[in-house]
């Protein structure tokens, strides 16, 4: 029997026709019958990521995003046995009009940032500095040394952060026949420049140029030169922190990603600089 399998059993939460969907690097996904509905069960993988993961499920954060209805109605939620049970949400088969669905992400989006912060809340530079401590005994030294100028760069022209879902794409922004919309897979959710999730959208759903500008309508955003750059310079900064969390990642579990992918990276980030 599977620890994920006994912690439902020690919980007494039957879940009928309990079926895996996803394995991730930090989170077993499953879809079942729960309380005579659909639902998601989440089983976060107990590993040193821990520590900088999942504090969207402290309450004041969990019941202002489903509030909102950023996130589906968490069912269950129990964050020391590494468990989340939340209701399906009913996706749409198409987008009618993908102008409208950008512009209803950027609304959600402006939502999502704008929710009140509880006190100690972890930030960026939090998950980041837990990175760098892994990656200096090893040596990939010179790139960190690379992201860490960089990092400094950005933060002088964007100090100001928000709650920051940190890993939006394609995958994780659900919409619904009525034009609603809303994220899940918030684990490295954190403090953030709102351009991290902004400059994400736009790279992850390839938005062109009537998109961006829809994106930024929705969200209420200026569109400036400075904006634009602040894009720019969070393209690389996403990619950078990509680079870093999979080193690191490599670091916990020995050779987890090939080092074909983590140099694909590497020339990615080189060719956006230039």
């Amino acid at each position: 029997m599977t620890i994920f399998k006994e912690a439902l059993i020690e919980k007494k939460i039957k879940i009928k026709s309990l079926k895996k969907i996803r394995i991730g690097e930090t989170s077993k996904t499953y879809i079942g019958e729960y309380k005579n509905q659909k639902v998601i069960v989440k089983y976060f993988l107990q590993n040193k990521l821990n520590k900088v993961t999942n504090h969207f499920l402290k309450n004041k954060i969990r019941s202002q995003i489903i509030a909102k209805k950023l996130f589906p109605k968490i069912l269950y939620a129990n964050q020391k046995d590494g468990l989340l049970i939340y209701e399906f949400f009913k996706e749409s088969a198409y987008k009618k009009n993908r102008v409208n669905y950008i512009n209803n992400i950027g609304i959600k989006l402006k939502e999502l940032h704008s929710i009140k912060l509880p006190k100690n809340i972890l930030s960026i530079d939090d998950q980041l500095t837990f990175y760098k401590k892994i990656l200096t005994k090893n040596s990939n030294l010179l790139v960190l040394n690379e992201f860490q100028e960089f990092f400094k760069l950005i933060k002088r022209s964007d100090s100001k952060y928000v709650f920051s879902h940190n890993d939006l794409n394609s995958a994780n922004i659900l919409y619904s026949d009525d034009d609603d919309v809303c994220f899940i897979d918030y684990e490295y959710a954190s403090l953030n420049s709102r351009y991290c999730d902004l400059s994400k959208i736009i790279e992850n759903l390839s938005l062109n140029k009537s998109e961006i500008n829809a994106l930024f309508n929705g969200y209420g955003l200026k569109i400036s030169k400075n904006t634009h750059n602040s894009i720019r310079n969070w393209v690389i900064m996403n990619n950078y922190i990509e680079l870093i969390w999979l080193c690191a990642f490599n670091e916990i579990k020995k050779n987890y990603f090939k080092t074909s992918h983590i140099k694909r990276l590497l020339d990615k980030i080189k060719q956006l600089k230039q």
